[in-house]
């Protein structure tokens, strides 16, 4: 856990608190423990539970105490007097600092939106620290659309939506070592030098999605072992990888107490197997979906913001067991693959798309790629966690992603303006 220089010691509070987010960015929300925290802390056993009588009350206090020492950092930093500087400067703070500070300083931040899925007070602190993130960087573009750096036909909420997604997109990415402090802030600054074109906000709106032919067709499972994989998936969304147990797991798939085991030897195999079964049906469905549609933009759009705007209950299970998996990815490197390769596949299938777009014309060809399919993949993911959090709604989520396809890609631009 960074810290800051300080001439006097820490109260027994603070202490814990710090103890205890040493711990979260160690071995994760999920192994938070009152004699971890006390063994950390170099305190007696019994003294964190003296000052928070249950694990809930610690994380909370945790998340409280890292709430208030992001905001005491954030208002040392002096402020610019460029719009255009100032938000770049917001958006790239948390990547600002050392390698393992900044890393640490992101594990710490998805961890507790991780715990906000299944953990109701904490989901209320995150839900109020976003919408005041949010609030921030919304301010920060309508003060540089004030001063004539931002088209006014960007509505600044809307773009905070969209800016805040591919930076929670690129911590998440940093996290699994696919970018580093410095791609990051060279990313961020990359979108914001960009203002001046942005698209508008109002036609990305405009992109509304069409039900399909094979939209909700079902998926049912036809043998024990995959009735015990979908009865393991189905349990990680309702309560994270925590609550996945072989008599539960048995009981949920309506098979024998045994059966689970035969299969699968360890939960750690079990929650392997479900997480790639998850991942499987999902690649599916978009692909029966593109199947329905011909042209390539209205593939990425519909792969990017359909889904979640068609039928949010049916896609919210797999947001959730996507970020359950990026976690353990994090947690432990020698899964890291199982989530860096599902990334690349996207970007790999953005590339396929966007290429064709560049052979009809609609696309200039000195876009970069790499850097346009990385930006797009990020916000994608960082939008999918702000939605599972109830942080924005479906339409937001699809609006913000449409945008960001036509700012990547210079879709209200002549052709010829490339990134």
């Amino acid at each position: 856990m960074p810290t800051g220089a300080t001439t006097q010691q820490p109260d027994r509070r603070t202490q814990i608190l710090d103890s205890t987010c040493r711990v979260i960015i160690r071995d994760g929300v999920d192994g938070i423990r009152s004699q971890s925290v006390a063994r950390e802390a170099g305190v007696s056993p019994a003294l964190p539970h003296y000052y928070y009588p249950t694990l809930e009350d610690l994380v909370v206090a945790a998340f409280g105490r890292t709430a208030q020492r992001e905001a005491e950092r954030e208002a040392g930093v002096a402020a610019s007097d460029d719009p255009v500087e100032a938000l770049g400067a917001l958006l790239a703070r948390p990547f600002d600092g050392a390698a393992a500070e900044v890393r640490e300083r992101w594990i710490l931040r998805t961890e507790f939106q991780r715990r906000a899925l299944f953990d109701v007070p904490v989901a209320e602190l995150e839900r109020a620290r976003a919408a005041a993130d949010l609030a921030r960087i919304a301010e920060a573009v309508a003060a540089a659309e004030l001063a004539g750096a931002v088209p006014d036909r960007v509505n600044p909420a809307a773009m905070a939506m969209r800016l805040a997604a591919l930076r929670d997109g690129l911590g998440w990415m940093l996290l699994l070592g696919l970018v580093d402090p410095p791609v990051a802030r060279a990313h961020l600054a990359e979108t914001v030098a960009a203002c001046g074109d942005w698209p508008s906000t109002a036609t990305a709106a405009a992109h509304r999605p069409r039900r399909g032919p094979h939209d909700r067709v079902a998926e049912a499972a036809h043998d024990s072992r995959s009735q015990i994989l979908d009865a393991a998936i189905a349990l990680i969304a309702e309560a994270g990888i925590a609550g996945v147990h072989f008599p539960v797991v048995a009981e949920r798939a309506g098979v024998s107490s045994s059966l689970p085991r035969y299969y699968f030897p360890t939960i750690r195999g079990l929650i392997a197997a479900a997480l790639d079964r998850n991942a499987e049906l999902t690649l599916a469905r978009v692909e029966r979906r593109a199947e329905a549609v011909a042209d390539p933009l209205e593939r990425l759009r519909d792969a990017y913001a359909y889904e979640v705007a068609l039928d949010a209950d049916l896609v919210r299970p797999n947001w959730v067991l996507w970020s359950e998996l990026q976690r353990q990815s994090i947690l432990h490197a020698d899964r890291r693959s199982q989530a860096v390769d599902r990334l690349r596949g996207w970007m790999a299938y953005d590339a396929e798309l966007i290429g064709a777009l560049q052979e009809d014309g609609r696309v200039a060809r000195d876009l970069d790629l790499t850097a346009a399919t990385m930006r797009l993949v990020a916000t994608l993911n960082g939008a999918g966690m702000l939605w599972i959090l109830g942080v924005i709604d479906p339409a937001s989520y699809a609006d913000a992603l449409n945008h960001a396809i036509d700012d990547e890609l210079a879709l209200a631009a002549p052709v010829g303006r490339g990134r």
